[in-house]
């Protein structure tokens, strides 16, 4: 796509949903869809863009500017982190925890723990690779606002599996 390939020519790869209801010739309908390369330019490959695009259809927003400017990195999969591997797309980072626990709620609350600002604890935290609901702690929250509205999330990142791209 467009995205690696810098042709104008080409389309870039898109997700949607709503806004517009399909209709098939066999009456089927959809309201959402993505559109992605069978390759990309450059030796890339379209896995990352593939998995980036369905994650919006799932919810998940694009964590980046439309400037280009960079907010989470090669660590998200909604930033830069749909590149990663060697060809580039062929190991995409997993989505932030962000991501994972406000848009997508993948993270049940038994996985966070919520810090307490002047408390020392010690915690220790699952790769962002394990499974939710597992018992395992896989954020920490630390609230920076008393009505909860900010704060900080953190998570361990090893490259392991699709993180190690």
């Amino acid at each position: 796509g467009q995205e690696s390939s810098r042709e104008s020519n080409d389309i870039w790869s898109v997700a949607y949903i709503g806004g517009v209801t399909i209709r098939t010739n066999d009456r089927s309908s959809f309201r959402g869809g993505a559109i992605v390369p069978e390759t990309e330019a450059r030796g890339a490959t379209p896995f990352g863009v593939a998995v980036h695009e369905l994650s919006h259809l799932l919810g998940a927003l694009d964590l980046y500017s439309r400037s280009g400017e960079s907010y989470v990195g090669k660590w998200g999969l909604m930033d830069r982190g749909l590149w990663n591997g060697d060809p580039p797309g062929s190991s995409p980072s997993h989505l932030s925890a962000w991501s994972r626990l406000t848009k997508l709620e993948w993270i049940p609350d038994g996985d966070i723990y919520t810090a307490t600002i002047g408390v020392k604890t010690n915690v220790t935290l699952a790769p962002a690779e394990s499974i939710p609901g597992d018992g395992q702690t896989q954020l920490i929250k630390v609230p920076l606002s008393s009505d909860g509205k900010e704060y900080y999330l953190l998570e361990a990142r090893t490259r392991i599996g699709y993180d190690s791209g």
